[in-house]
């Protein structure tokens, strides 16, 4: 019924990278629903002022879609990067390793890889087809 479970760790360090993007909006919108529900949030409802009814909004679903944008955004740029070095791609800097060995280290930052376990990562993570 489901596919196999993906370890965090089996997936790319470029694609584990992009998770941070979810980690900032989700600590603002904790810190809004805890303010709303426990701060002085009332007062302002009771005044009659025009703008708390966007705070709600404004809090939740403006740090969402920029986390939902940047995350996106980051996937195609993966796909693309993939896609153009023929899955040929460190894991960890998004390196084009095209004109290397199967195995070895990566010019750009050094870690070790080998082709064949890398693109099993990337499919594992969505970028690439899995071969």
């Amino acid at each position: 019924m489901f596919g196999p479970r993906k370890k965090w760790s089996d997936l790319p360090l470029a694609v584990r990278r992009l998770a941070w993007w979810w980690v900032l909006p989700a600590i603002v919108v904790a810190a809004g629903a805890l303010w709303f529900k426990f701060g002085d949030s009332s007062s302002w409802f009771a005044r009659g002022a025009p703008w708390p009814g966007l705070l709600v909004p404004l809090v939740v679903f403006a740090p969402l879609f920029v986390s939902i944008a940047a995350v996106s955004i980051g996937m195609r740029r993966l796909k693309r990067v993939f896609a153009a070095s023929g899955g040929r791609v460190c894991t960890s800097c998004v390196h084009d390793l095209q004109g290397l060995g199967e195995s070895g280290s990566c010019p750009e930052c050094g870690r070790p890889f080998e082709i064949e376990r890398d693109r099993r990562a990337w499919a594992q993570a969505g970028v690439g087809k899995p071969q």
